[in-house]
């Protein structure tokens, strides 16, 4: 309701006012609005009060009470106390129907928090437009775009006056790199190329010196990144061996001391190597009536053209050779 002025005519006793019933009743509809509406929005407004030039809370002794400000949003028509601050001391207001941020930073504050932030509702952009320049944080992702010339990049600093930072920092343009680079699932340390004496046997066992026993029979995939020798106990049969993940240079070693009567064995190119030449060196064959060796190197890998050799040999023991 709109306020109801009270006609006093225009000067005393002219005739022109408002009966003394028409005024008080609009006096009592006055009263009537401002009582009905509710200024008492949370517990932090009960100690509100209002004096000539602002608004204070009256509870001054309180330091929880501190940096709370007033939000208003349209579509709920109401205040909210908030609490909220900008790096400099400066207080935020936010408005979430609107998106928009006001602020008003403290005297010994350098710079607009307003002008080198904003929000789109998804997105929070700091420091550019998000799209020549500036950071942009989105749920689950942070862009780090540049405008200045020079590479993307992000410093950590130590815990000591902050003495030394080490630098994460992009391939340069002419590397036309967009790698994704995956965290390690286990807990440790990165090591880079400028380290030195830090790769340990323990890194480097499973694929170069582990050994994997197999006793099951026919098809075995070979996993080459999880061991260097295999034993196979097994009957093995009719079987395809599928190797995955070996690198180039590597050496396996497989060791057929199981049944080995009806054996007739087939490789294949798995994992990293795809399409795969396997070359025979030299002219023994598989000898199923023996224990038998048989050596493979990665000599080219490429998941579309690789190239394994291997050479077999039978064995038996033997003290003098």
């Amino acid at each position: 309701m709109a306020q109801q002025t009270i006609g006093v005519g225009g000067r005393a006793n002219d005739g022109t006012g408002d009966f003394i019933r028409d005024a008080f009743v609009k006096v009592n509809s006055n009263f009537t609005e401002i009582y009905a509406d509710n200024f008492v929005t949370n517990a932090r407004m009960a100690d509100a009060s209002i004096k000539a030039v602002e608004l204070a809370t009256t509870n001054t002794a309180t330091s929880s009470e501190d940096n709370f400000v007033l939000s208003y949003d349209h579509a709920s028509g109401g205040f909210t106390w908030i609490s909220q601050t900008t790096p400099d001391g400066g207080l935020i207001v936010a408005n979430e129907a609107d998106n928009r941020v006001i602020t008003s930073s403290s005297s010994t504050g350098n710079g607009n928090a307003e002008a080198n932030l904003t929000f789109d509702g998804t997105s929070l952009i700091a420091g550019g437009d998000g799209s020549s320049g500036g950071v942009t944080v989105t749920d689950g992702q942070i862009d780090i775009r540049t405008g200045t010339g020079n590479v993307a990049k992000m410093k950590f600093y130590c815990e000591s006056s902050n003495a030394h930072a080490q630098t994460l920092q992009a391939q340069p343009h002419s590397a036309a790199s967009s790698a994704v680079l995956t965290l390690p699932s286990a807990t440790g340390t990165l090591i880079g190329t400028g380290d030195s004496d830090t790769v340990t046997h323990s890194m480097l066992e499973n694929r170069y010196t582990a050994k994997i026993d197999h006793s099951g029979t026919g098809n075995l995939s070979i996993e080459c990144d999880d061991a260097s020798v295999f034993l196979i106990t097994g009957n093995v049969a009719t079987a395809t061996y599928t190797f995955n993940d070996m690198k180039q240079n590597q050496v396996v070693d497989l060791i057929l001391s199981g049944t080995l009567s009806s054996a007739a064995i087939t490789f294949a190119g798995g994992t990293g190597l795809g399409t795969t030449t396997f070359n025979k060196i030299g002219s023994t064959d598989f000898d199923t009536s023996k224990t038998n060796h048989i050596t493979l190197v990665c000599v080219k890998e490429s998941n579309g053209a690789s190239i394994v050799n291997y050479t077999v040999n039978s064995f038996a023991a033997d003290t003098t050779p």
